[in-house]
């Protein structure tokens, strides 16, 4: 198989490509579906001469071990005619960002994701692995309100993400996840399909002052996980 490969492609003797997703820095993401056991699949590929292909397999096997129905299993993992891929999970829904172009979310609703978010990276931080790429498109929610995660480890070999305290990076993220799905923001800047989050005396404007209203509780959680405190 070749990295061009399209749609009715076969991989791995099952796996018949059928949409181009995304691609983005060489990566296309694709749904294609399982014909030994009939259902949709999302495959990620990747040129396998690319220098992040051994790292992206070799994480993707490794969040493959992590059993947390939160994100999104990796299914299979392997190399075949010089395209490295991974596997996983189908899932409907919507990603957050597209969840927050309707608005921001209610702060239940806010703190309910992010309370989901933060159990499942607590999982995998137990099993030695880390996300450190955190952001509203990492992050679906089905149509029956669960929540899923996408990227586990695999995100952060593909950017070399290599932070020194990874798990820190983790609960930022949460954090962020928190800000953007009460304020309809993103605090780092616009990115993910979001504004920026507006600054106020040299700071990232807290969720209460975007938006009135929101419990003083998650505004002070939001700037505790973000180091954002006055």
């Amino acid at each position: 198989m070749s990295e061009q490969a399209g749609p009715s492609r076969m991989m791995a003797g099952r796996y018949r490509v059928e949409d181009l997703l995304d691609q983005v820095g060489g990566v296309r993401s694709w749904r294609a579906v399982d014909e030994v056991l009939s259902r949709a699949v999302y495959v990620q590929t990747l040129s396998a001469d690319d220098p992040r292909a051994a790292r992206m397999t070799a994480a993707a096997r490794a969040a493959a071990q992590v059993r947390d129905s939160r994100f999104l299993q990796v299914l299979d993992v392997d190399v075949e005619d010089g395209v490295a891929y991974v596997v996983r999970e189908w899932t409907s829904g919507r990603s957050l960002t597209t969840v927050l172009a309707d608005g921001p979310l209610s702060a239940e609703q806010a703190a309910a994701l992010a309370q989901e978010v933060a159990a499942a990276m607590t999982t995998a931080h137990e099993e030695g692995l880390t996300h450190q790429l955190l952001r509203p498109d990492s992050v679906v929610i089905t149509p029956d309100g669960r929540v899923k995660i996408a990227g586990l480890a695999t995100e952060a070999a593909l950017h070399a993400a290599n932070s020194a305290d990874p798990a820190v990076l983790d609960a930022a993220g949460v954090g962020s996840l928190l800000y953007a799905a009460l304020t309809a923001r993103w605090p780092g800047g616009a990115g993910h399909g979001l504004p920026a989050a507006p600054h106020i005396d040299g700071r990232v404007a807290s969720p209460r002052q975007v938006r009135p209203g929101v419990p003083r509780l998650l505004d002070e959680v939001v700037d505790r996980t973000l180091g954002n405190s006055a």
